[in-house]
């Protein structure tokens, strides 16, 4: 978390773009906790100190720090030899909706309490779910409102995952780049305003044009993490099998379209100027529109990811520096706001 996130920071810095840090607020809090201490004396040095100088540091030099949550961590024990979390509530928008509202609020004032002496301006009011999970979305939605939350950025268009560990269906969703408010359900507008919602650029391709080398490197790591979480998730809440899905559905499921993210770390250079490059195309044609907000995103867990994103810069650099300029989250839900009142949302037709 420290050393890649320290290495986003300096490539970020040298082209002049804004990190947006989606801190795992649970994590943290784990690693905070007393009961837990012995894990800071395991590493030889304590993270959370650490983590909590970098979010400073980083609103200090003008990037922005906003909400992720991964639930499993709460409550997380370390063992000695490593850590039992607590998969019993891993999809969130299954809780309570007055749990919810009550993390959501201690993590809003966490952080705002940790970085508002260092920039006064600073607030907690956007959000990432943890995998994805945002649905059922009609109380998710309604207690982010309520802790304080203007906007979510967990939804890419044409993503569909049925599994114990996630729920999502994104194949209806509003737009694939152009934000929109939603207030019961995230997939669709509402023009009685709620929640901007922010979507991961993607694109729908086939299974075949999204394989690289690079991906395929890392698609074992994902399997046996993903796996491992689906079983964890399985155990905690006693839940039975799944059917496995017979040989027509696997090849359909093979065939479809699948959601392409603009993501740093799973990219190669060329794919990642190619969707820019598409995004200009259909967005990009005429002068004197609005700005039209692309979400990229990556992690700092994925090998090197500083490389990947310093890849993506020097393509925009070379290539688009008249045409595209870097905003932290917090501007662009500022921007959004204030360009879109709670009753518009951005057309689908928008060109600049």
């Amino acid at each position: 978390m420290i050393d890649p996130t320290n290495a986003l920071l300096a490539v970020c810095h040298n082209y002049g773009a804004k990190l947006t840090i989606m801190l795992e607020i649970a994590e943290l809090w784990a690693f905070e906790d007393v009961k837990n201490g012995h894990f800071k004396h395991y590493l030889g040095y304590d993270p959370s100190n650490e983590i909590r100088q970098q979010l400073v540091e980083a609103i200090c030099l003008g990037h922005d720090v906003q909400m992720h949550l991964h639930p499993q961590w709460l409550g997380g024990k370390w063992s000695g030899d490593g850590w039992k979390l607590n998969y019993d509530k891993y999809r969130f928008p299954l809780w309570e909706y007055d749990e919810m509202v009550e993390v959501l609020k201690r993590a809003k004032k966490y952080l705002e309490d940790l970085l508002r002496p260092h920039c006064a301006e600073y607030s907690c009011i956007g959000f990432r779910a943890g995998n994805w999970n945002t649905q059922p979305s009609v109380n998710y939605l309604r207690a982010l409102k309520v802790a304080g939350f203007k906007s979510d950025t967990s939804v890419f268009k044409w993503g569909h995952v049925d599994t114990p560990s996630v729920y999502l269906d994104y194949r209806d969703a509003y737009s694939n780049v152009l934000p929109w408010y939603a207030a019961d359900d995230i997939n669709r507008t509402s023009r009685a305003g709620g929640i901007i919602e922010f979507p991961i650029y993607t694109e729908a391709v086939s299974l075949f044009r999204m394989l690289s080398l690079k991906r395929l490197l890392l698609t074992g790591k994902y399997l046996i993490e993903d796996r491992a979480i689906a079983h964890a998730v399985h155990a905690a809440n006693s839940m039975g099998r799944r059917r496995s899905r017979g040989f027509l559905s696997n090849l359909n499921r093979l065939l479809q379209k699948r959601p392409h993210k603009l993501d740093f770390c799973k990219l190669t250079k060329w794919q990642m100027r190619q969707m820019i490059e598409n995004i200009m195309i259909q967005y990009g044609s005429k002068e004197g529109g609005y700005p039209v907000p692309i979400v990229m995103i990556g992690h700092s867990k994925e090998p090197r990811p500083s490389k990947g994103l310093e890849n993506f810069l020097e393509v925009i650099s070379k290539s688009y520096s008249d045409s595209i300029r870097y905003a932290t989250y917090t501007e662009m839900i500022n921007d959004f706001s204030r360009m879109f009142p709670t009753c518009h949302t951005m057309p689908t037709n928008l060109q600049g």
